[in-house]
This record gives C-alpha cells, structure tokens and sequence, in this order.
C-alpha cells in the first residue's frame, strides 16, 4: 500500500493559523517507546518495564478457502452491494462442524450449502460482524464443501472507523452515486487492506487465507469495469444493464481482493507478451501513457534482477476518486489516489513513479508471497517501499536513488523523534493501521538495503530469487526471509535479522578522532545502549583521507565503545565514518569548516555531501558559506544544486557577481525544478536585467519556473500587466499561488469567481494552501457576504476526500461567514454529518467556542 501522507509545507496566514495548529495536534499521534534488552552476545542487559498492547499472533486457520464466485449488483442510492457468495472450502486439519465467515454489516437472506447442484438450507448465527454457520456434519481436512450466502452489504449503515494509513473502513466506496455532484464522476471502488473486504463479500478476512475467484459484476451498460484476474466476458442484459465476469486463476489474500466501476478511459499496453491497461477519466486518457508509460520497462527491470517473471496474467492500473490511501496492489489491478491524474506539463516538475514501482514491486511482495500476520507487515512494505531506490537506481542513478533513501531515512527518524521506537516485525498493537508507519516502511526498507550492501548484490538478489520460489503463493514471517539469505549465502544471519528487524532503535554513534605521534585513534561510542535500546553489532567502514588520495578501512563494531588506533605517517585531512552512509545510524562526528568543504568536495555519498552541504550553511562563516554554495551549485546533483540556490535565498551573498552568474547560469538547467529555484535566486542579485530575465521564466513550460517568475514579477505591479491573462487560465497552484498573492496584496475585486473556480479545482495540499489566500481575499475585499463564498466552503467542508480540507473549510466558515441562525444550522449539519472522528472532533469544538 502506498503511504497516504500529508506532504507539503504549511502556507502563511493569518486566517488559517488556527487550523495549521489544530492539523499538527490531531495528525501527530503521541505513543510510548517499546524498550527491550539485547540479545547480543556482549551486550549488557537492561530490564525495563514496559506497558504494551495487546499481543496479535497470526489468524488461526480452521478452514481453507479454495474459490470464491460472487456474483453482485449495486444499489447505488443505498450504496448496498447485493451478493450471492459461493465459496469452496474445507477444514485446514481438525474436524469442522462450524464456519466462521467475517461479513461485516449485512443482511444475510439465506445460507444454503451446495451439493452437485442441490441446495440445502444451514443455520446460521449473525452479530452483525460474523456469521457463524452449523455444518450438518463433521467435516474432515479430506473432504470439501461449498457454502452459498445471499447477502446485502450495508456498509454505509454503520459509522465508518477512521485511520493514518487508510481514512475509512468502509471496504467499498460509492462516489457520487445519483451523480448530483457535477464536479465528480460517479465511481463505485474498493479498499480492502487490512481486514474491510468482509465489508462486501463474506470471507475469512485475514491475510494468511488465500483462494482463486471469480466476480460477476452487473451494472450500468455505458460503466466500465475492473477487478483481479482477467475479463471472461462481457454480456449485455438489456434494460441498459450488462454482465462482467472477471476470473482470478491463481490464489491470492482475501485483503488483495477488488472492484471498480466507473466511467472510465481504458488505455492499452504491452509489456513483451504481457498486456497491461491503465484506467483514468477520460479527460486525462491522452495523458495515461505519459503518468504510467514506464511500467513496461519497471516490469522487465524487476523481472530480471529478481530472475522471476511477473507472476499474474496481466496487469492493471487505476486512478479513482477520493480514494482513503495512498495506492493499493490489489493482485493484477493496482488503485491509485487521483493525485496521479496529471497532465503531459505537470509532468515535466516531477513524476509519479516511485508509488508506480512500489504497487508493481507488491505483485511480487505482498501478492505473490504474503506477510501471514499484519505483524509481518515489513515483509510487504519494506520490500515496496525500497523497490523505489532500485528503480531510481536503474532509471535514474545512484544519486536520485540516495535522494530518495535520505528522504526515507528523514521520515524514520522523525517518527522516532516523535516518541515512537517499536521492532518492525512487532506483534503488539492496538489495531493493524498502527503499524503502516515509516517503521515498517522506510526503516524496513533501510535495513534491506544494508543487508544488499552487507552481502553484495549477486547474494541479496538470489536470496531475493530463493525467497520467492520457495514461499510462492504462500504466507510468510521474518524467519522465511533469513532462511533463504542463509541458504544462499552459507552464513548465519540471526545476528543481523534479530538486531535489525526484531529490536526496536538503531545505533547512535559518537564519534571522535585524534592524532599523536604517528598514529591516528578513532573512538566510537553507541549512545543508544545507556537509552535502554540495546547494543547493535555491525561493520563499519571508515575512510581516511591524506591529502586527495584515500584510503578505506573496515572494521567490526561490537561492544558499547570501540578504540581504534591506525598507523598513519602524517595527519589526515579528513576523517569520514560510514563515508557512504549505508548504515541507518545516527553518526555525531564534529568537523570544522575545511573538513566539511573537503567532505563536500570528495564525497562520493549524496547522503554525505547533503550532510555536509547542510552543516555548512547552518553553522558556517560568510566565507564559508559562499564557498559552499559556489561548489552546491556546480554539484551533480540536482537535488543538490536545488538545495544550495534555496538556501542561498535571504542569506546577502547573491550580490557577489560570481555568484550571480552561477546562478543565472542556472536558469537554463535541464531540471526544471533547479530552474525554478535559480530564478527565484536570481531576483536577489541586484543585477540590472533582473526583469528581462524573469521574463524568460514566464516562457519556460514549467510551471514551478512560471510560478517562480510571476512571484518576482508581479511584485512591481499595481494595474495587471497584459502578459498577466495567458496564466489566468492555468489551474495549477504554482501559478494561482503568486496571483492570488498579487490580487490580494493590491486587494484587487472582481476575481471572485476566479478564486472560486481554482479552489475547486485544487486537491490535497494544493487546496489547503490555496483556501489561505481565498480567505485572506474574501476578507480583503469584503466579499464574506457573498453567496458564492458560502456555497464553495460548504462545499468542501461537506465533499472534500481529505478531513484535514474539510476541517479547514469548515473553520473557515466560522471564521468569514455571517452569524446568524442559518449559518450555524448549516455548520451544524455538516459536523453532525461528519464521519471522520478527528474532523468531528474540531468542527464540535469550533461550534461550541462560537457558541461561546
């Protein structure tokens, strides 16, 4: 599953101040550490006493499922699925006379267990969450049965439970089901991941269940449809209705199950003999290549380095309404937020791959081989999520890929900064959601990529091979995964497995470094051991420079504090612990500024020189700094180069001529994002033609460089420039951002309705950001009053997909709308009507403080 985060920086403001504050307390949740003691040899042991939740072991297995066939239809004014499920099952070993089925929410109209065509009726039990049904018989692991259930699911009749990683629990989603809404499709999806497709199909709902299936979908003749597996047929009812049947040969978790209806474009493609799809609305259909068009290259790729074809019969990708996550790998039919509906333009800033090869990598890990126990999670997420660095990698180059395991490595530690420290394969929890976190995610992902790097890439991916082959089609946990490793590589990797999967923290080393009579002596102490984390064993490499040659030494680091002293003839210029930053450590070595330039300069680590480039510009003198920024902006990377011109940016140095011209030089990259950012630099350097380039940047085909150029711009302006119309009609928050900033400083009227129409437009963050500047211009131009404004905001306050827009809009409201009677029944209404428990929340403590 794709992550589903709030990203992007927090816009100014006034009017919305409040609402950032009220963000950061209910997204940021608050946990105790989970301390443990070492197993380790060496380490000495610390007792602790913890507080945990409850222990989850894996589902017990009673019964089997070999097949399920639903055959469904929709209610779409009740939001109802009425279904007949056949399932084929027999007992796992013991001898059964009871069938325990999750249906959550239903309507059971009838069990009947079928016999060569007969039926007969069987009793049944139903709480609302099971159905338990009496056998007429013992059953034996030898013998198979089949049970029908004609059902309705109600999903919509109970309050939906709300989380981090998925928002609702619904398990299947109408959106807009009369089609009232003009602004959204009518689409019906599924989200099945952890345990809610038993919100729509009776099943064993736990991921160590696995069976083949076959759906039967009847709806709208004009809809299009998808589900696992391949399209049998399509039949034509009549009455404007048809028959879809789609069929799954090959078994999967009941979690990877999928529908999706909807008026969708359906865009075909190839990889080899492989036929893929891409669904999106149809006014994106000409773009779906160009979001999705890698996938042939990233299925051959991954194929290949694993030495395992892609496992299912096609494979399909969808973009879908208001999804509740980040992406899902349904098995051969993978669900996307509509984040990724982008145009051909959008595309030139950044690209959506990287959650396109974490989905994809899933038909591998996670549909193909299956954590048996969310406590396993890592076993999914951990290999998707460095699936990323290996496609980056390929794709893009070693740099990108570090890029991008810096960023995972920022997330990781920040959530440990925020007080959680748990094991990634970690049995105690509340509820299965608190595990999608950057633990299972990016520190899994961390952690395999030390353990490619600790055995070498021929070892990891044919251990990768190994673990495949041995467990396909099968549920697996962490033990499975080191076997294969073992069996590959003839070493006993208990060591590496206990310390780094099943052991909360990682190593925090202090590092220091002296020179005296010929010898260099290297201290490193682990600090994390007096917090109670535990001692960790790892080798280390460390890398000394004399002058511009260098030389790299290793050594095994495995008591609390290590002193090592190396010959050395003369005093190094530089010393650099873990010099490619492969260990997920945090490493406190102090170095002066000509250390850190030298680090910069020779480093072969994006992750090294990041770090360095970053100290520098935090701690360093002017002079300093302005040799920094002179190398960060000739740097290979463009991620670096960006970085350098941001920081530069308030700092007084863009005057310096030298500097100017490194910077305009800039302006023609071929990133456009360091484009972007060396215009935005460039309006800082005093220089005479400062317009007339800015100009250039309103030409460029990107939007971050228009934006870029219109944010200098138009602060010389007081009447709109001519030039200004041609972006008025471009909906992309890098354009609307520095207008809107324009109108409302000048406190232009009469845009309304642009506002309006952009705002709506928006999604995500963007329209967060954006609803700061329409506030601040209702205000501004006394347009509060205006009908207008209330509608959009109780729009979004009542329609947005993301309950952090919603509470937004619906602040907004108290803040900028009218008092009266009316307008609190309105603000009411859509609190009571609000199913998000952290939106519920805010919006009844606004409307008790408005009360007051």
């Amino acid at each position: 599953m794709g992550r589903n985060t709030l990203e992007g920086k927090l816009g100014s403001g006034t009017a919305l101040l409040s609402v950032a504050c009220i963000l950061l307390l209910t997204m940021v949740g608050c946990r105790s550490s989970y301390q443990a003691s070492s197993n380790v040899a060496g380490a000495e042991e610390v007792l602790v006493e913890i507080d945990l939740p409850p222990y989850q072991p894996a589902s017990p297995r009673f019964f089997d499922i070999l097949h399920t066939r639903l055959d469904l239809e929709f209610n779409w004014e009740k939001k109802w699925v009425i279904g007949q499920a056949d399932i084929a099952l027999k007992p796992h070993f013991y001898p059964q006379n009871q069938l325990m089925l999750d249906a959550k929410s239903f309507e059971i109209i009838g069990c009947d267990l079928v016999q060569n065509s007969a039926t007969a009726p069987l009793e049944f039990q139903y709480d609302g969450e099971s159905v338990y049904i009496n056998l007429e018989k013992d059953y034996k692991r030898s013998d198979t049965l089949s049970i029908r259930l004609k059902y309705i699911a109600k999903p919509y009749e109970q309050a939906a439970q709300t989380g981090q990683a998925v928002t609702s629990d619904r398990g299947v989603f109408f959106v807009n089901p009369t089609g009232a809404d003009t602004l959204k499709p009518r689409q019906l999806w599924t989200q099945g991941e952890t345990q809610f497709n038993s919100r729509w199909f009776p099943t064993i709902d736990a991921p160590n269940e696995r069976f083949t299936q076959e759906i039967f979908l009847t709806v709208d003749s004009s809809l299009t449809t998808l589900s696992n597996g391949v399209l049998q047929s399509s039949d034509y009812l009549g009455n404007g209705l048809k028959k879809d049947h789609w069929k799954l040969d090959k078994p999967h978790a009941p979690y990877l199950a999928m529908i999706a209806v909807g008026n969708f474009a359906k865009v075909d493609d190839w990889a080899d003999s492989l036929q893929l799809s891409y669904y999106v609305e149809p006014a994106f259909e000409k773009y779906a290549k160009d979001i999705f068009g890698n996938t042939p290259e990233m299925i051959a790729y991954f194929s290949q380095v694993l030495g395992y074809p892609y496992p299912w019969a096609r494979y399909d990708q969808i973009v879908v309404r208001d999804y509740v996550s980040g992406a899902m790998e349904n098995t051969t039919a993978s669900v996307f937020m509509e984040d990724l509906q982008v145009s051909r333009r959008e595309l030139l800033d950044d690209h959506w791959d990287g959650i396109i090869a974490h989905e994809l990598f899933h038909q591998w890990f996670g549909d193909l081989v299956t954590c048996e126990s969310w406590a396993n999670l890592a076993l999914n997420e951990g290999f998707a999520n460095y699936s990323e660095y290996m496609w980056n990698e390929h794709k893009y180059g070693k740099e990108e890929a570090d890029y991008n395991l810096w960023i995972e490595k920022d997330n990781y530690l920040a959530e440990v900064a925020d007080g959680k420290v748990d094991p990634i394969i970690n049995y105690f929890y509340e509820n299965p959601d608190d595990l999608f976190d950057s633990h299972r995610y990016s520190k899994a992902g961390l952690v395999l990529h030390m353990l490619r790097n600790y055995t070498g890439d021929e070892a990891f991916y044919a251990s990768l091979n190994h673990y495949l082959k041995a467990n396909a089609y099968q549920s697996v946990e962490i033990d499975d995964l080191r076997k294969s490793f073992e069996a590959v590589t003839g070493e006993d990797l208990q060591w590496f497995f206990e310390q780094w999967f099943e052991l909360p923290g990682h190593p925090v080393l202090e590092v220091s470094t002296s020179y005296a009579n010929d010898s260099l002596t290297i201290n490193i102490n682990q600090l994390q051991v007096s917090d109670s984390i535990g001692l960790f064993v790892f080798p280390l490499d460390i890398k000394i420079w004399e002058g511009a040659t260098s030389t790299t030494h290793e050594l095994l680091v495995d008591a609390p504090e290590i002193t090592v002293t190396l010959p050395l003839p003369q005093e190094p210029t530089l010393v650099e612990v873990d010099p490619e930053r492969v260990l997920l450590a945090e490493i406190y070595q102090p170095k002066t500024s000509q250390e850190l330039l030298m680090a910069f300069s020779n480093g072969s680590s994006f992750a090294l020189r990041r770090e360095a480039l970053e100290t520098l510009f935090s701690e360093g003198d002017s002079i300093t700094i302005g040799k920094a920024a002179m190398l960060g902006l000739a740097d290979v990377s463009p991620r670096l180069r960006e970085m350098t011109l941001d920081n530069l940016v308030g700092r007084g140095h863009l005057t310096n001529p030298d500097m100017a011209r490194a910077v305009q030089k800039l302006t023609t990259d071929s990133r456009s994002l360091v484009r972007a950012a060396a215009f935005s630099a460039y309006s800082e350097t005093q220089s005479s033609d400062i317009d007339e380039v800015m100009m250039k940047a309103l030409a460029d085909s990107s939007y971050s460089v228009i934006g870029a150029g219109l944010e200098v711009l138009l602060q010389d302006y007081v009447e709109d420039p001519i030039w200004l119309r041609e972006f008025l009609g471009l909906t992309h928050l890098n354009i609307a951002a520095p207008i809107a900033g324009y109108y409302n400083q000048q406190v232009k009227e009469g845009h309304l309705n642009w506002y309006n129409k952009n705002l709506l437009s928006f999604r995500g963050m963007d329209r967060w950001m954006f609803l700061q500047y329409y506030i601040e211009y209702v205000v501004l131009t006394d347009l509060f009053k205006d009908e207008s404004t209330a509608k959009v905001l109780t729009y979004i306050a009542t329609n947005d997909n993301e309950y952090y827009n919603r509470i937004a809009a619906f602040q907004s409201m108290t803040l900028v709308i009218p008092e009266t009677p009316e307008n609190r029944k309105i603000l009411a209404s859509i609190a009571a009507k609000e199913e998000d428990q952290r939106a519920k929340a805010v919006m009844n403590s606004l409307l008790a403080a408005e009360g007051n």
